[in-house]
């Protein structure tokens, strides 16, 4: 399951790397296998990572950087797509999740 919020901000954050069509597709996948896994537990997963930094400024004024992208799921939805530096230091606790994965 997806939210608005979920929705927009692949939309905006992703569509704005400008990735393949098939890449896109992937990324997307991975995003609902994540919720699909937060069934149980409230989750932060890494679904793609990106071969340098980038810069996305959503149409609300918010920014996203990095070269890693990420969401996080709860109780089996898909919250937010969000970029992040992987030189940045993470934590469960600092995305006020259960746990931290990884999606293929």
């Amino acid at each position: 399951m997806t939210t608005r919020h979920s929705i927009d901000r692949l939309k905006t954050r992703i569509d704005a790397l400008q990735l393949a069509q098939s890449e896109y597709l992937h990324l997307t996948a991975r995003a609902l296998r994540a919720a699909r896994a937060s069934e149980e537990h409230d989750l932060a997963a890494m679904i793609m990572q990106l071969d340098h930094s980038h810069k996305v400024v959503t149409a609300d004024g918010q920014v996203s950087k990095g070269d890693q992208v990420w969401a996080v799921c709860r109780h089996g939805d898909l919250i937010t797509v969000f970029l992040r530096n992987s030189t940045q230091p993470i934590s469960a606790a600092k995305l006020n999740v259960d746990r931290l994965v990884t999606v293929k």
